[in-house]
């Protein structure tokens, strides 16, 4: 279970993924093939039991047709650079859980990680890919009903939160002050889709607050001040 996975071959993939039936449309069945394409160009970048993992997604999305969680996942190349951030840093949050995947890759970056991910829907094709990895990743993973701005965790602090949540600005703004308190003295505050021409809400909430941060790639990166 722990192996690089099936291989893919770009003329088959194509094939299989222009029939995902959840989008309909051709401009839609289009982004999905693109999305498919990019994930498999991108898989080299992460480490080897992620790796394993991401394949048996992608092939797993084809099979349910789940053109959403193909569309919408993180991209290998952006979830290597989140894990590289997040190297030893153990007790995390994600706020946007969507199908799991990148929840899954946290999880499968650190053998003694715990994950916490928030997502307001659960969605209906999640257990299908948590069974593609074993029961002890799955343990360290808690999925939370609730929204970016809950924050009902029994533990006191953690060392970092990804934000990939709706990308409006006042939803964004909402997470970083619910969780900036939560986090440690050089606690870490991840946003995904910095920059992007989509999401312009990331942005436009980040400059509101006013961060001190840097870009890594497609993240803003707030360390929490060690005073």
């Amino acid at each position: 279970m722990q192996g690089g996975g099936r291989r893919f071959d770009p003329g088959t993939l194509h094939q299989k993924v222009s029939r995902v039936s959840l989008f309909t449309s051709a401009t839609g069945r289009t982004g999905v093939v693109l999305a498919a394409v990019r994930s498999v160009v991108q898989l080299g970048a992460l480490p080897r039991r992620v790796r394993g993992f991401y394949t048996r997604a992608l092939w797993t999305a084809i099979r349910l047709r789940d053109g959403f969680a193909i569309w919408s996942s993180a991209p290998p190349k952006d979830l290597a650079t989140l894990l590289r951030l997040l190297t030893g840093r153990l007790n995390v949050v994600e706020l946007g859980t969507h199908v799991g995947w990148s929840a899954t890759a946290l999880a499968l970056g650190e053998p003694d990680r715990r994950v916490h991910t928030f997502d307001p829907r659960r969605w209906p094709t999640q257990r299908a890919y948590l069974e593609l990895v074993t029961a002890d990743v799955r343990d360290r993973i808690t999925f939370v009903e609730g929204s970016g701005t809950d924050t009902p965790l029994s533990t006191a602090s953690v060392d970092a939160v990804f934000v990939d949540t709706n990308h409006r600005p006042e939803v964004v703004e909402g997470c970083f002050h619910a969780w900036s308190g939560r986090l440690v003295p050089g606690g870490l505050m991840i946003f995904h889709d910095f920059g992007h021409p989509r999401h312009r809400g990331v942005t436009e909430a980040i400059d509101r607050l006013r961060l001190d941060g840097s870009t890594v790639g497609r993240f803003f990166v707030w360390t929490k001040s060690v005073d």
